[in-house]
């Protein structure tokens, strides 16, 4: 009986180990990524990087002098992509916005950030971008702001 009772804490005990108490190994899955997108649009509604009005090479954020963004097309629509994996600094940054080689804007980020097991979630609070507050919309994990010109 003594045994039996051994054999069932010890059965209990194994059972009740969390899998917390384990090491997650991260590199055998791919966790999506949160995006920032900036829409640059003029005051019809147009939007200014699928018209060409800007050059989509000429176009980079950068922060301490680091590429951290790309151009890419969704849909019909044209965004800028800033990736927050590039920014290794506590909240806010500042972000230098160059459109062309005449046009540099100033953008400040404020955002939190979610630390998971295997990646970071960061949200945007507070954009403001040439001194100008914008609203930050809210697309499922992702976020956008629009930039009138």
């Amino acid at each position: 009986m003594r045994s039996y009772l051994f054999t069932f804490l010890f059965a209990l005990s194994l059972i009740s180990c969390s899998s917390t108490d384990e090491e997650i190994d991260c590199s055998a899955q791919l966790f999506p990524v949160n995006l920032f997108y900036l829409e640059i649009i003029d005051s019809d509604g147009n939007n200014l990087l699928s018209n060409q009005t800007y050059d989509p090479e000429q176009i980079e954020v950068t922060f301490n002098n680091v590429v951290v963004s790309t151009v890419q097309q969704v849909d019909d629509d044209t965004f800028i992509i800033v990736f927050f994996n590039g920014i290794q600094s506590a909240s806010p940054v500042n972000l230098r916005v160059t459109l062309g080689e005449d046009e540099i804007d100033e953008m400040q980020l404020a955002f939190t950030v979610e630390e998971l097991p295997c990646r970071k979630i960061y949200t945007v609070q507070n954009v403001i971008y040439n001194d100008e507050e914008l609203e930050v919309q809210t697309e499922g994990d992702d976020q956008k702001v629009t930039i009138v010109k």
